[in-house]
């Protein structure tokens, strides 16, 4: 009974930490996320706060992870909500074990996105 408790406290615990993880895909297009899918994304877990400006929208980003050690992946780039759950992938990319980029998806809004909120960076870089 009381590994039973346990295991119901701890399953509470990482849903209520995982709402990225648990619904990341309903704001994935189809395509990408069966694409993601098969470099082995199994999890996606916060990483960091959620990155607020004035006259920009709020974005989070989250680390990409596979398998039950949670071996990282890459990254993924969300438009959040006020509330800081995930509304809509805007950027992912995805790395090989030697670290070379595998995968890199971008919404046609992710360079006014990131320019936005870092404007040394990504003001006038557009996708290639």
């Amino acid at each position: 009974m009381k590994k039973q408790l346990t295991f119901y406290v701890c399953m509470a615990f990482l849903v209520g930490q995982s709402s990225v993880a648990l619904g990341f895909h309903d704001g994935m297009p189809k395509d990408v996320y069966a694409e993601v899918q098969e470099y082995g994304v199994t999890f996606i877990e916060y990483d960091g706060p959620v990155v607020k400006k004035d006259g920009c929208p709020n974005v989070r980003r989250t680390l990409l992870k596979s398998g039950p050690l949670g071996r990282s992946l890459g990254m993924a780039l969300f438009v959040s909500r006020k509330d800081g759950h995930a509304n809509r992938l805007i950027g992912a990319e995805i790395r090989d074990d030697e670290g070379n980029l595998s995968f890199v998806w971008r919404s046609p809004d992710f360079w006014q996105v990131a320019a936005c909120h870092f404007p040394d960076k990504y003001k006038g870089k557009q996708a290639s």
